[in-house]
């Protein structure tokens, strides 16, 4: 299968794998991601979510890694004179950098003690979600008269 798909664009909601970024991807999961990553042919980089909604997608994915807070306007002002390409080369860059310390730890815990924090963090998080749904549907049959 070719990962090149015309409509597909960056969506934690898409089904297909490649639409998305992990903290559990490879650095080359990573690269091919943003490296095929739906944009436009059209020259420079500018932030424009109706005209451009791939490449403004990229943006926003970096002004969450940016370090100095940039909001997409100004990393679009950064980059303006860049290709697609050298930008997407440094969404890359920028992603690799910021997630290699959450991976590494992700990958510790998981590997101590076969991942029993995790679990343990989960089973009582989903405690905690259970204990507020009972609540509010307490709340709400109440309102309701049930």
């Amino acid at each position: 299968m070719s990962l090149r798909q015309p409509n597909l664009k960056m969506a934690k909601s898409h089904t297909d794998l490649r639409s998305k970024i992990l903290i559990t991807d490879t650095p080359d999961d990573i690269k091919l991601k943003i490296k095929f990553a739906m944009t436009d042919s059209l020259p420079g980089v500018s932030y424009d979510p109706e005209s451009r909604p791939g490449l403004s997608n990229l943006i926003e994915i970096m002004s969450h890694f940016d370090e100095g807070g940039k909001s997409c306007v100004d990393i679009a002002r950064q980059y303006e004179s860049f290709s697609i390409r050298d930008f997407k080369n440094n969404v890359t860059d920028c992603l690799l950098g910021s997630l290699s310390g959450i991976r590494n730890e992700y990958k510790r815990l998981l590997e101590t003690e076969n991942g029993r924090y995790l679990d343990e963090v989960t089973m009582n998080g989903a405690e905690r979600a259970k204990a507020n749904a009972d609540a509010t549907m307490r709340v709400i049959r109440g309102a309701v008269g049930l």
